[in-house]
């Protein structure tokens, strides 16, 4: 089972009318969580998955919802990740392999529970 490092730094809650935001550091990279009513339609961003050379997606369900979890990579070999339900999500791009590995255990340790 992984374990959050000791390394991982949160960053300050950013606020508006309708969503809070944090980022969540490790290593070279970081995830930002975000969520409020009008924060994520549930889905990545189109242009992640139309750049991508390798991508792939899950369903969970969770209650009487879906969390998506997609992820791909870019012909430079940079990847990216979306955890994501409507109204809320987690994500980072643009990371290299071996930080993308770091915050793909980051993302599962804490934003997803297997069953």
């Amino acid at each position: 089972m992984f374990r959050v490092p000791n390394d991982v730094i949160a960053g300050p809650v950013g606020r508006d009318a309708d969503y809070g935001v944090r980022v969540y550091t490790v290593g070279r990279g970081g995830v930002r969580h975000g969520a409020g009513p009008y924060w994520s339609y549930g889905e990545p961003i189109d242009e992640y998955v139309w750049k991508s050379v390798v991508y792939d997606e899950e369903d969970f369900l969770v209650g009487r919802g879906f969390i998506l979890d997609a992820r791909g990579t870019w012909a430079d070999g940079t990847r990216w990740r979306t955890l994501a339900r409507f109204g809320e999500s987690a994500s980072y791009a643009t990371a290299d392999p071996e930080t993308a590995r770091l915050l793909d255990q980051l993302m599962d340790s804490v934003c997803l529970k297997r069953n």
